[in-house]
């Protein structure tokens, strides 16, 4: 079994404790980073394309109908069996999980997407998670 855990901005918590509870439950786990408002950008077309700034530090664009922005990856810590790139692609390609029209994806990943938008609507959370109504 594997566990990513993403998280919303840096962890400013001490992870250690996070680590050792992981430890005993289960086999890999890896913590990762994600920055919403990263300065990247380009006047070329970078749709769902990951690009490697450098070997923990990742971006992503997702697909977008106005303009692209981009989400910053950092891979904290791995101890799975994933090379970073693989859990790079596999954070993007948790924001094609749900689309809100067919011309653009979520730019977050779908489990902070989901948390975002309980913490924001409050009672109204129903609407937002589709597949465990």
């Amino acid at each position: 079994k594997r566990v990513i855990l993403l998280r919303d901005g840096k962890f400013i918590e001490e992870i250690t404790a996070i680590e050792e509870t992981l430890k005993a439950r289960v086999k890999e786990y890896a913590f990762v980073e994600i920055k919403k408002a990263p300065l990247y950008n380009s006047h070329y077309n970078l749709q769902d394309k990951v690009l490697k700034l450098s070997d923990n530090v990742y971006v992503y664009f997702s697909k977008s109908y106005l303009s692209q922005k981009g989400i910053e990856v950092n891979i904290c810590k791995n101890e799975t069996g994933l090379r970073n790139e693989e859990i790079a692609k596999l954070t993007y390609l948790s924001t094609l999980l749900h689309h809100p029209s067919p011309y653009m994806t979520i730019r977050l990943p779908y489990p902070l997407y989901i948390n975002d938008k309980i913490g924001k609507v409050g009672g109204e959370w129903k609407f937002y998670i589709p597949y465990f109504i």
